[in-house]
């Protein structure tokens, strides 16, 4: 992730200035202003290489061949490895309230829907498959995104160091939201 999207996620979005990022990436103002009209237009694009680098990993998790239930395990781990290993701040971008504009906040909050989109269908071809056992998937959905999305928070230092059992743990424990007990 850049040191822009780092920045806002440990600052907040209004406390992160351009004066800041271009000394974190040692260039000068003038530089970003070369590329981006202001902090918003630089912010919106990082956002969005953020959204779209999860979106592309989910999708093409959720793709693979596999039972319901296996392509939503897949998913679970690829989020979770994504926020809590690969980059922590990545979920404080889209998660924490950071009382971005009105054009950031209705792109972020677009990127949040079609993030769950992305489980939800996997969700729903479980339901219609028999494979789970959901009232509904909604809030299974929201049940297993607010979850994942603790992760880092819960288990960030076990995660970071390659804890393979963790993940295996975390992963089974959101799958019996879908899965009944037999």
């Amino acid at each position: 992730m850049s040191l822009t999207a780092q920045m806002i996620a440990q600052r907040g979005y209004h406390l992160t200035n351009l004066d800041d990022i271009a000394e974190q990436m040692d260039l000068s103002k003038a530089s970003i202003y070369h590329y981006f009209d202001g902090k918003e237009a630089l912010v919106m694009a990082t956002l969005e290489s953020c959204a779209t680098y999860v979106e592309q990993r989910l999708t093409e998790t959720a793709a693979r061949e596999g039972t319901s239930a296996e392509r939503l395990e897949n998913l679970i781990r690829t989020q979770i490895e994504l926020i809590s290993v690969e980059n922590v701040d990545i979920a404080r971008l889209f998660l924490q309230s950071f009382d971005w504009p009105p054009s950031i906040g209705d792109a972020v909050h677009e990127w949040q829907r079609r993030h769950g989109r992305i489980f939800r269908e996997v969700i729903h071809a479980g339901i219609e498959s028999g494979e789970f056992v959901v009232r509904d998937e909604r809030i299974a959905c929201m049940a297993i995104q607010g979850a994942m999305n603790l992760v880092p928070v819960w288990y960030g230092n076990e995660l970071a160091r390659g804890d393979t059992k963790v993940l295996d743990d975390i992963t089974a424990s959101l799958m019996r939201i879908v899965i009944a007990a037999g």
